[in-house]
């Protein structure tokens, strides 16, 4: 249901800064998609422009053609192709019935460009989220590196959505 989307958007760092109404209107306007068993959602290397929110299923999530993890039902990916464009980094499989909303670069934009400011936010949590990230692989990265990083990531979210 679209109040599924809604809730599952209200419920991510990432979109937290959105106020109600336009998380109601994205959840109203991201379409649905249904993958059988083995079809492949999205393919390493390809370019591009979406997040995925699963709202039925499990998936599988390969790198190099080695299976690394899988993503379950209240989930979601494909945060960073949508807010940077940025190729995809692993391909995710169907491994069950899945059910998934998408939500794309062309239902952002408009809220971007009326809100900019929802971009200084985002690329916070992105840098903060880079920097976990590092942590938790022991490979360094204090503060200093995510303070760099949001830099970084703010203007790649300017360039990508004409901002």
């Amino acid at each position: 249901s679209r109040e599924h989307i809604a809730m599952e958007l209200r419920q991510s760092e990432l979109f937290d800064v959105l106020d109600d109404a336009t998380i109601s209107s994205l959840a109203e306007l991201a379409p649905v998609e249904v993958f059988g068993p083995g079809e492949v959602v999205v393919r390493e290397g390809d370019d591009g422009s979406s997040l995925f929110i699963v709202l039925k299923g499990t998936l599988d999530v390969s790198v190099d053609e080695s299976i690394v993890g899988s993503i379950h039902e209240d989930s979601f990916f494909g945060e960073m192709s949508l807010l940077t464009g940025e190729p995809r980094s692993a391909t995710v499989r169907a491994s069950s019935e899945v059910w998934l909303a998408e939500v794309t670069k062309d239902l952002l934009e408009p809220i971007f460009t009326s809100n900019p400011s929802v971009l200084e936010r985002l690329s916070s949590i992105l840098a903060e989220r880079e920097a976990r990230t590092r942590v938790s692989q022991a490979t360094g990265g204090g503060s200093a590196a995510g303070s760099l990083r949001q830099e970084d990531y703010l203007e790649r979210l300017k360039l990508f959505f004409r901002l």
